[in-house]
């Protein structure tokens, strides 16, 4: 247990968000709440509605080593900060990302 908090908490500081909008992103201990429950349901088949700075979906994918949907009409508000770190931690190739309502 103590590995797999080691390995949540480096890919957490690897995440980029605006110090001035840090209230946006799930915090640590959200983020490993969401990794440890998707782990613990065995979940596959992952939706979610609102990106911003792709925190947990970096955990939502990290956890379930699965393609993840996720839908933000307003990513570019971000200045794409969210599709930069999915980017960066090379996990692209598992996000379908639908910049739509």
């Amino acid at each position: 247990m103590r590995r797999k908090m080691g390995m949540n908490q480096s890919l957490y500081n690897r995440l980029i968000a605006p110090k001035e909008d840090k209230v946006t992103s799930i915090t640590k201990k959200e983020a490993e709440f969401i990794s440890n429950f998707m782990k613990d349901k065995a979940l596959r088949r992952t939706l979610e509605v609102g990106f911003a700075y792709g925190f947990s979906t970096a955990y939502i994918i990290g956890a379930t080593h699965s393609r993840h949907y996720a839908i933000d009409p307003y990513q570019h508000e971000f200045n794409n900060i969210g599709l930069k770190n999915i980017a960066a931690l090379d996990f692209a190739n598992r996000l379908i990302f639908i910049h739509d309502f």
